[in-house]
């Protein structure tokens, strides 16, 4: 007896959990020789598709989720993400900000095109974007304010806007007082603001929590060397 589309989904989705993604494909390729129209099953061939590093393809299945359902915010994010890791930032840019356009509280949206200019090097427009996924999200869900602290410490370094820098990694620590990467960060920061005993202290807060830091080990033995001298 045949198979009905459910089936062929539940099948692809047993497969998808176990990470068996080549099953996974032949299951929901499927369940759209049945269902031709529907956007949800091209979205999942292009989650399984990008899983395969099959980038091109993950592309076209998103763009094909698009033409099904224009409003679909899912298949302009994804899209979005296959651009980035493909490196081509400025297609990538283009996607989240059409999935904005569609929904303007997509705080991952914001986040990603923040990511995407900050490797583009436009780094005022960076801090524009992360402040906004920073604004959505200010009890941190999904540690994504964390995340959006800490990029907009290191564009405003580069810029070297170093006050601003600590400010913003501060914030973060506020609301993740265990974050590596913000204490990293902050102690880098103080170093340039020659504030040592501050950034000292970074450093080791940091080895309290990962003694293997090797950005932490390296800066404390550096600061160590410097006091001998």
């Amino acid at each position: 007896m045949a198979k009905m589309v459910q089936e062929w989904i539940d099948e692809g989705k047993d497969f998808c959990e176990s990470r068996c993604y080549s099953e996974a494909f032949q299951a929901y390729e499927q369940a759209i020789q049945l269902a031709p129209d529907s956007a949800d099953l091209y979205l999942r061939v292009g989650f399984i598709l990008n899983e395969l590093k099959r980038y091109s393809e993950a592309l076209d299945a998103y763009e094909r989720a698009i033409q099904l359902a224009p409003d679909n915010t899912a298949a302009y994010y994804n899209k979005g993400n296959v651009y980035r890791i493909l490196q081509r930032y400025e297609e990538a840019i283009q996607a989240y900000e059409r999935c904005i356009q569609l929904d303007s509280s997509d705080l991952f949206a914001y986040y990603n095109k923040g990511e995407s200019l900050h490797d583009l090097e436009r780094y005022e427009e960076a801090l524009t974007a992360y402040e906004q996924a920073i604004q959505l999200n200010p009890d941190d869900i999904d540690g994504l304010a964390v995340s959006s602290l800490t990029n907009k410490g290191i564009v405003l370094r580069r810029l070297k806007r170093y006050e601003e820098a600590l400010a913003a990694y501060e914030q973060a620590l506020r609301l993740k007082p265990d974050d590596t990467a913000s204490l990293v960060c902050k102690g880098g920061v103080l170093l340039l603001l020659k504030r040592y005993i501050e950034a000292f202290a970074a450093y080791e807060r940091v080895l309290q929590i990962d003694p293997e830091n090797e950005v932490a080990n390296t800066n404390r033995a550096w600061m160590l060397s410097m006091l001998r001298r």
